[in-house]
This record gives structure tokens, C-alpha cells and sequence, in this order.
């Protein structure tokens, strides 16, 4: 990959086609048809017990189609798609799916490699190669290229709200966006790369050994360890897709399962299915997973029908109330009332709320709907019910009534 001279007027283009010109011959690698075929001795995991694991998982959580790739080394174990996609047609090999935030490890590659060739250096700051580069904080003249690759540059989701706002259309236009924002192939080919130290199947060097092993230390990727399992991996997140791949290691294994279902109160598809096969390439047996999309749906119905049957027989009973509490102070009816408006404060403060349990990511009122729309429906119904119940309470209360003689009493 050759590049101009670093003039601040033009590199941010040029760093796009580097961009594009690294990242698209692997990119494109949700097309899964193509690859190295495993030798039989290669074959370390039963692909039938596998197989019919994903089958029994989507049967059990009624997951819509999946796609995975199980690689070792530099051979291609498995690869399959299973069930259908939404205009009903089979998932494939050949199916494309979104990748979402997968594509860190991705970008990372493709600065890592101009790293490599001494065209960018990880401290610099990033206004060094994209002048236009402006926050509404002047810090941002500080940030650097390292710390927008391992996430430390102080810029989030809270206040720069890419999933909710209009996207831009341009590298230039994504770039004017941030102005206003203040400070706080084949994926089978692609793990083959990821596993051998920079080195693609057909013995072609992409990258240094060096800077993949930086990569997988802290761009774009993340260490952990689940049992007895040292694994290096990244999830990719979408209303709509998901995605997860997996390095292990101290097997050789590359893991990698797409989806098209989004995030939502139950646990990740991709997530879940990854982590079984990688205990599977350890010759383990995952749990059957737990239908908890199910469980938590019908809790949420439980308590919005719950919710209506207090909320009908408290309208019903709203004169009795009344009458009982119009010799109270004010005050206190109005405390007694305060609790009704709960569901309204959690359901307007919901946003927020799922912005925290998401790790900060924005969204739209009707981005979570589709995120969890039965929370969303039974916080609706008991806000409706609660304000209904105030109101109605609150004329009751307002109303003339008559005085008792002391005589009737």
C-alpha cells in the first residue's frame, strides 16, 4: 500500500483508501464461499455434535438464521449457515451479514498496518492526520491515534449520539459531525490472519507479528477468561445483527458466528453460540441455554396485565377513595398519590437507563421499542393507568361535598 506525502489538506482521504484498500479484501468476508477445506486430521471437534447444537439452540430460543466459521491454524474446520433471513430465504456461506462493531479489529488492522510502514505513529495526534479533526472541547487537539483505538479518548456514545443521529454520508462529514461533540475475503480468512500472526493462509504477509499481537492486547479486541479458556474476542452489536468472534490461544481456534437478531433482554445469540462452540473445540459439552427471551416476555406480560387489573379496580373504586381521604391535609393525599407517577419517571428515564446497561450507547424511542418492547409496553400501560388514577382521584377530591350534621352522625 503506498501513500502520498502527509499533507494535513488531503490526508484524511488519503487514510480512508488506505482504509478501504486494507480492510476490503477482508471485508468482504462474510461472503463465506471461498477458503482452504480442512484435511481430515485437521478435524479436532465433532461437526455433526456442532451442527446440531446451532440447529438444537435456534429450535430451543426461536433464533431466525445464523452463520458460523470454526477455523484452526490455517485450515477452515467448519463453516454453515442455518435457518432463513427476513425475506425467507436460506442462510448460506454465501449469505452477507453486518459485521457491526467487529469492525474495530478491523479498522485497527488497516491503521496497524500503516503503523507498520511508518505512516502513522500511534502518538501523534489524530489532528496530525485529519486537520479538520474539532470537538467542542479543546482537549480534542490532545487526542491521539492510540487513544482512539483502545477507547480512551474521553469521546462516547452520551454524547455523541451515532446510533440516534443522522449519519453521515462521508469520511469528511463523519469527521465535521464530531465538532459538536464534547469529550467524555472471508471472516474465516480473517481469523486464519488473526491466528498466525499477521500471516494470511497462502503464506502472504498482511502485518507484522508485532502489531497483531499489540492489536490483540488492546485495539479492537479484548482478553478474558471463561473457565479454564484464555480467549480474545470482540462482539458486534446492532438493533437488527449481531456478531462475535473468538480467538483461543492456547488451542489454535478462531470462532466466529453472525446473526440476524439484534440485541434485546435476553442474552446475545451470537455471544452464547460462540462461547458453546469454543468450549466444544475443548471437548466439552455447553448447557443447553435458557430460553430467557421467553422468560423475560412473560414476566413483563404478567405484570402488564397485573397492572391493568389494579389499574381498572382503582378507577373503579376512585369515589370510595375520595371520601375516605377528603378530610386529609393536602399534603398528604398528595404523597399518597406521588408513588403512581414511578412507571412515568422510569419509562421517560428509560434511555438513559438501557444507555447504562448497554455500556453507554444511544438510541431512539422507537430503536427501543424494538429493543424491548415489552418493558416498554407494560411501563406504558401502568404510566397511562397511574396518570389516569391521579387525575380521576385528584377531581374527586376537588369536588364539593356535602356537610354531615352532627345530628346524622
Amino acid at each position: 500500500m503506498v501513500l502520498p506525502s502527509r499533507r494535513p489538506g488531503a490526508f484524511r482521504l488519503q487514510c480512508l483508501a488506505a482504509t478501504i484498500a486494507a480492510v476490503t479484501p477482508v471485508a468482504l468476508a462474510v461472503v463465506f464461499g471461498t477458503g482452504i477445506v480442512a484435511a481430515p486430521s485437521e478435524r479436532a471437534i465433532d461437526s455433526v455434535a456442532l451442527e446440531r447444537f446451532v440447529r438444537d439452540y435456534r429450535a430451543r430460543v426461536h433464533l431466525p438464521g445464523v452463520a458460523i466459521v470454526v477455523t484452526k491454524g490455517k485450515a477452515i474446520i467448519e463453516i454453515a449457515g442455518f435457518g432463513e433471513d427476513s425475506r425467507g430465504l436460506a442462510i448460506t456461506p454465501q449469505t452477507m451479514m453486518p459485521i457491526a462493531s467487529l469492525s474495530k479489529s478491523f479498522t485497527a488492522m488497516a491503521v496497524m498496518q500503516l503503523v507498520d510502514t511508518g505512516k502513522v505513529r500511534l502518538d501523534a495526534p489524530v489532528r496530525e492526520y485529519l486537520a479538520d479533526f474539532t470537538l467542542a472541547d479543546p482537549r480534542a487537539a490532545r487526542i491521539t491515534v492510540r487513544q482512539l483505538l483502545n477507547h480512551t479518548s474521553g469521546m462516547a456514545d452520551a454524547t455523541f449520539p451515532e446510533k440516534s443521529g443522522p449519519l453521515p454520508e462521508s469520511l469528511a462529514a463523519g469527521v465535521a459531525l464530531l465538532r459538536r461533540a464534547p469529550l467524555a475475503g472471508d471472516l474465516a480468512q480473517w481469523l486464519i490472519l488473526q491466528k498466525n500472526d499477521g500471516q494470511a493462509a497462502n503464506g502472504s504477509r498482511i502485518i507484522s507479528a508485532a502489531r497483531v499481537g499489540e492489536m490483540h492486547q488492546r485495539f479492537g479486541w479484548s482478553m478474558r477468561t471463561v473457565g479454564d479458556l484464555r480467549e480474545i474476542e470482540h462482539s458486534g452489536w446492532m438493533f437488527t445483527f449481531t456478531a462475535h468472534q473468538i480467538l483461543l490461544p492456547d488451542t489454535g481456534y478462531g470462532i466466529a458466528v453472525l446473526s440476524n437478531v439484534g440485541l434485546g433482554l435476553a442474552p446475545v445469540d451470537s455471544e452464547e453460540i460462540s462461547h458453546a462452540l469454543a468450549e466444544m473445540t475443548a471437548g466439552k459439552t455447553p448447557d443447553p441455554t435458557a430460553r430467557t427471551g421467553l422468560i423475560v416476555d412473560v414476566v413483563l406480560a404478567s405484570l402488564t396485565l397485573l397492572a391493568l387489573v389494579l389499574g381498572v379496580r382503582a378507577l373503579s373504586r376512585v369515589a370510595a377513595w375520595a371520601d375516605r381521604h377528603a378530610r386529609r391535609p393536602a399534603w398528604r393525599n398528595t404523597l399518597a398519590l406521588v408513588p403512581r407517577l414511578l412507571p412515568v419517571a422510569v419509562l421517560l428515564g428509560l434511555p438513559a437507563i438501557l444507555s447504562v446497561v448497554f455500556g453507554g450507547r444511544d438510541g431512539s424511542w422507537r430503536q427501543l421499542l424494538y429493543l424491548a418492547p415489552s418493558l416498554v409496553i407494560w411501563l406504558a400501560v401502568a404510566s397511562l393507568l397511574g396518570l389516569a388514577i391521579i387525575t380521576t382521584r385528584g377531581m374527586q377530591l376537588a369536588r364539593p361535598r356535602r356537610q354531615i350534621p352532627r345530628s346524622e352522625t
